[in-house]
């Protein structure tokens, strides 16, 4: 993984938005333009990426490399990041419910009142039952299988995302299934595996 700091201007305006990023790829290579929340541009293909340092062992201190940037530049009127020495989010620093509360609202101008929401035990429990599992109890319709089939049909995985299934699967428990679902399945793995063959 390599992280690095980078700044996006635009050169008409003048105005410009720092920040920090992680990727797989070779950093010339990695076509993330940001993730700004307040700053919307009038012509985001206009935007010129600068890769301001590079070459940092973590993320946190690519994080730290950005917050001391931003704070050289937070005075400045064409500064468009949304962070504010005030109120820099540090990983590991606890914020109240009044703190999560505000920044929700001054970011999406809705007042989320799910901030500070006590659950009781039989919603925890339900929530936890249902956890990955959104269609759970409703049907699809036939027409929206078919759309779903013909979709993933001939859809090839890469060894890595074989890979995370497999962990991702490793010890969970399986609901019970009735005969007619293990005949479909037993039917569906047969015809994969001839279509494979021919």
């Amino acid at each position: 993984m390599r992280h690095y700091v980078y700044r996006l201007d635009d050169p008409i305006t003048k105005e410009f938005y720092i920040g920090s990023r992680s990727c797989e790829c070779e950093i010339s290579d990695d076509y993330y333009m940001g993730s700004y929340v307040t700053w919307k541009p009038k012509d985001k293909t206009r935007l010129v990426k600068t890769i301001i340092s590079e070459g940092f062992e973590s993320r946190i201190i690519a994080n730290e490399c950005e917050y001391v940037i931003i704070n050289k530049h937070i005075n400045n009127p064409l500064n468009r990041n949304y962070h504010n020495t005030k109120n820099w989010c540090i990983q590991g620093t606890t914020r109240s419910t009044e703190w999560k509360l505000q920044q929700s609202i001054n970011q999406t101008g809705v007042n989320n009142s799910m901030y500070g929401k006590v659950h009781t035990e039989e919603n925890r429990r339900k929530m936890r039952e249902n956890a990955g599992r959104p269609w759970q109890g409703k049907s699809r319709s036939e027409e929206t299988k078919a759309k779903i089939r013909d979709t993933k049909l001939g859809t090839k995985l890469t060894d890595d995302h074989k890979m995370n299934i497999s962990k991702g699967c490793t010890g969970k428990k399986h609901m019970p299934m009735s005969e007619e679902h293990k005949e479909k399945l037993r039917q569906a793995r047969y015809n994969t595996i001839n279509k494979t063959k021919l």
